[in-house]
């Protein structure tokens, strides 16, 4: 493989792997010294404590302390909601690391490679969906977590971004500031996670949507000006080949992001509840701050489950079309075996590609966002109706 189409690839995931090393989710190269695993242990241990763990303790314990006050709960929840599904992520990434870099050197074998030109270009439109989604999702997420850390300067009133547990009384600036420091650097570690894993998720998916798209240009150009029945029966079989790799490029991938996938849209269930409650109980008198802040946090949520849902889509979409691709090349013109393998061929492309959740029942699909946002809304008017 050239070092081009190397970097190519590499598109597809190699600033989310740089940005998640930041995080000490990658594992050293085995031949670093000891003092460097060490050091790196040690900073993996501090940010989960210090920056992870402390943080959502200290919203457990806000909840804990405010059982009987809806709004605060609410609050609460949504931050917390999108800080435990982070953490889900991150300790999935750690534990599961190895396999993701196996999934990388996958893409990258020769079987995965485009073989012309035309190829090529399809296989390139992909790369440039997969930067734009990446770009796009990481500037909506850094605009979300800016109107909250911006609360200081945006609200009428003085308060922290985070509604958490503090252990002293912020009577002094000094110690508002110590707070609001913490809060921002704890919230901006759980942005660029997700960020990082959202996107390679979303990747990962537009990966397999390009693959699929080269398999049926493959299938489509089958037997153009090919009277050799033997060069068109060794074709077929290539491309059978070529889609038992693109399944088991597909389930390698589903197993690793089918569990963190099901986290973040249980957590943005919740988040979605807590914010269509928080942005109804603003009065007419509240700050424009607030509003700005809670459309932008609701807009990256919906982004979120929209991204992960309509990708996988596309592959199960693409896939249910992949048959149509067989139908339209010249099977009309080839001899008896090869019509006949072209039958079974497309009885096994009937079949779609499914990217399941936990519940193997499940797949994520529109269907599921539209599920999503129809009973996250239903359980805040029951909510709401409690409460009036």
């Amino acid at each position: 493989m050239s070092n081009d189409n190397r970097e190519l690839i590499e598109t597809f995931y190699i600033k989310q792997f740089q940005l998640l090393k930041i995080f000490a989710l990658w594992q050293l190269p085995e031949d670093s010294p000891t003092y460097q695993r060490l050091a790196y242990l040690g900073y993996f241990w501090f940010y989960l404590i210090f920056w992870m763990l402390l943080f959502d303790c200290g919203m457990i314990i806000q909840i804990a302390t405010h059982l009987g006050d809806v709004n605060e709960v609410i609050k609460v929840l949504i931050i917390f909601a999108t800080a435990v599904a982070m953490l889900g992520k991150y300790f999935y990434l750690k534990v599961y690391n190895n396999r993701f870099k196996e999934v990388f050197e996958m893409m990258h074998r020769d079987e995965f490679l485009p073989q012309n030109a035309r190829e090529w270009r399809l296989y390139c439109k992909a790369v440039e969906l997969a930067r734009r989604v990446r770009n796009y999702y990481g500037t909506l997420s850094v605009s979300a977590l800016s109107g909250l850390l911006l609360s200081l300067f945006l609200g009428e009133e003085k308060e922290l971004p985070a509604s958490i547990y503090h252990p002293f009384v912020l009577d002094t600036n000094f110690k508002y500031s110590l707070m609001y420091l913490y809060q921002c650097l704890s919230l901006a570690c759980v942005c660029f996670i997700n960020i990082g894993f959202d996107s390679l998720t979303a990747s990962f998916l537009i990966n397999i949507r390009g693959q699929l798209d080269v398999l049926g240009f493959r299938l489509e150009t089958i037997g153009l000006g090919e009277l050799d029945q033997r060069r068109i029966l060794g074709k077929l079989k290539d491309c059978i080949k070529y889609y038992q790799c693109i399944l088991e490029l597909t389930h390698r991938m589903e197993e690793l992001v089918c569990i963190p996938m099901s986290l973040q849209v249980g957590g943005s269930v919740f988040v979605l509840i807590a914010n269509f409650y928080s942005m109804s109980m603003l009065s007419d008198n509240d700050d424009m701050g607030n509003f700005v802040k809670l459309l932008l946090y609701q807009t990256c949520m919906l982004t979120q489950i929209f991204i992960l849902c309509y990708f996988a889509n596309e592959v199960s979409l693409k896939s249910s079309e992949i048959s149509f691709n067989l139908y339209e090349s010249n099977w009309y013109d080839w001899d008896k075996v090869n019509r006949k393998l072209v039958l079974l061929m497309m009885i096994r492309f009937d079949t779609p590609i499914r990217i399941k959740s936990v519940n193997r029942c499940y797949s994520f699909n529109l269907a599921a966002f539209t599920s999503i946002v129809n009973s996250s809304y239903s359980y805040f008017a029951l909510l709401k109706r409690i409460n009036s």
